[in-house]
């Protein structure tokens, strides 16, 4: 019995070929994996921005104007609607944020940030002359949103990852 050496060289051509398709395709769906898990990680990142910068315009809004309020013995009504506007403004730019930036985040961190929200706006949600008892302790709130804020950043490796940067960075 011959062996035609065509023959051998065809078979190995296209088992190769198959095995080289194969390969191909393999990496194709890990790279676009990587490439989607890459982008949503982005997205967590970018829409969680905004939510820090308006949660601190909020809670500085808020601390200001509650501590306008205990300070003037005597309020006129220009003053009265200043002061509502101001936090009305205040908590819908951070419930704006909250809504605009959720889709990407964690559930559970979008629960605690509307709980915080909740929180805070139970506060300023008070007749204008309730203003002056209300017991706002900034220092609680921002721990409150930091403890969030943290979270996140282990959910999201930021450490890990600013480590493996410096790393990488000194190593050049």
């Amino acid at each position: 019995m011959k062996i035609d050496v065509s023959v051998v060289i065809s078979c190995i051509s296209a088992f190769v070929a198959l095995f080289a398709a194969l390969v191909s395709y393999k990496v194709y769906r890990n790279s676009r994996t990587l490439e989607n898990e890459n982008h949503i990680y982005k997205y967590q990142l970018d829409h969680f921005q905004p939510l820090v910068v308006a949660a601190y315009e909020m809670l500085d809004v808020i601390d200001e104007n509650i501590a306008a309020v205990k300070e003037i013995q005597v309020y006129d009504d220009e003053m009265i609607e200043e002061v509502e506007e101001d936090l009305d403004d205040a908590t819908d730019l951070f419930r704006g944020a909250l809504i605009e930036h959720s889709l990407f985040l964690p559930t559970e961190i979008v629960k605690k940030l509307e709980n915080f929200y909740e929180a805070v706006f139970a506060i300023v949600d008070v007749d204008f002359y309730d203003l002056a008892k209300a017991d706002f302790d900034y220092e609680e709130f921002e721990n409150q949103f930091m403890n969030i804020v943290n979270q996140l950043r282990n959910e999201t490796f930021i450490d890990e990852m600013n480590l493996k940067l410096r790393k990488r960075l000194k190593g050049k």
